[in-house]
């Protein structure tokens, strides 16, 4: 087994595993106590997986005491009710941070894209505490969570389960952060890029800006395209960004949402005054 060609999934802080990276992404092989992972019938065993983690870095930070993210989330970031959620405390870098105005190589980051609240994300966040049925009592994919603010929002209105995903794993540790805080259980985190995979396990997909890039957003759109024609509810949370106005399946999306962002959501985010949430028709 390499670490080319594997991925993890990580559930409930403690179970790990392992699925083929060019196979069907929806086998999954868990932990089990005797420590041994069990895959399309060979064993491997933990020492193997060790060292995968040793060189690849998979597991996440709140599995690994050597490392001190969540300090540095804590210390770089500000607890935050000033978005279209204040049921939501959340952890995030403000104008009030250190590192809102500091440059990239003075950050213990890269990239903290999950230390904002992103307009789309605050939209969709906000359409299911007004929705709740929308969400209540069904699984729940929060696709690219960032701060995981709309998985936390689902949980809040009753989802059945939730699994917080995100392809960088300091997300994840925010994720954590954020659900503690707000005394919400994390039922799975998962840093798989779930982008083609097969997502009809879950009831209902929630994608919150994700399509600022046209190209990456061909690629998501028409994923989700696919995993809507399965049968999965697909919700999307955009402020308007072009990537998603000058789609062509932009014409399948019907517009469930219309909120007005706050000030500091307007000057943080290049001027868009208002965020949407759409889906499938």
């Amino acid at each position: 087994m390499t670490s080319k060609t594997h991925k993890v999934l990580y559930k409930n802080g403690d179970k790990i595993a392992w699925y083929p990276q060019d196979g069907p992404h929806s086998l999954f092989f868990s932990l089990g106590d005797n420590q041994i992972f069990h895959k399309i019938g060979r064993t491997v065993h933990l020492r193997e997986y060790e060292e995968v983690q040793k060189s690849q870095r998979l597991i996440p930070k709140h599995l690994d005491v050597r490392t001190n993210h969540r300090d540095h989330i804590i210390a770089e970031t500000e607890l935050s009710r000033d978005h279209l959620t204040p049921e939501l405390q959340l952890y995030l870098i403000t104008q009030n941070c250190r590192l809102w105005r500091a440059r990239p190589e003075d950050s213990p980051f890269y990239e903290p894209f999950w230390a904002f609240y992103w307009p789309g994300g605050q939209a969709l966040s906000r359409y299911l505490f007004d929705n709740r049925d929308a969400v209540k009592g069904r699984k729940i994919l929060d696709f690219g969570t960032g701060c995981g603010a709309s998985g936390l929002a689902a949980k809040i209105s009753g989802a059945g389960h939730v699994t917080f995903n995100d392809i960088d794993p300091i997300a994840t540790e925010a994720v954590l952060l954020n659900g503690i805080k707000n005394k919400i259980k994390i039922d799975d985190l998962s840093t798989v890029n779930l982008i083609g995979s097969c997502c009809e396990m879950f009831d209902v997909l929630l994608i919150g800006d994700m399509l600022y890039d046209t190209e990456f957003a061909d690629e998501v759109l028409r994923w989700l395209r696919k995993e809507h024609e399965k049968g999965s509810v697909v919700l999307i949370g955009d402020p308007g960004r072009f990537a998603l106005e000058s789609h062509p399946l932009k014409s399948s999306l019907r517009c469930l949402a219309k909120y007005e962002l706050k000030a500091s959501t307007v000057l943080e985010n290049s001027g868009h005054t208002q965020a949407f949430v759409w889906t499938f028709t």
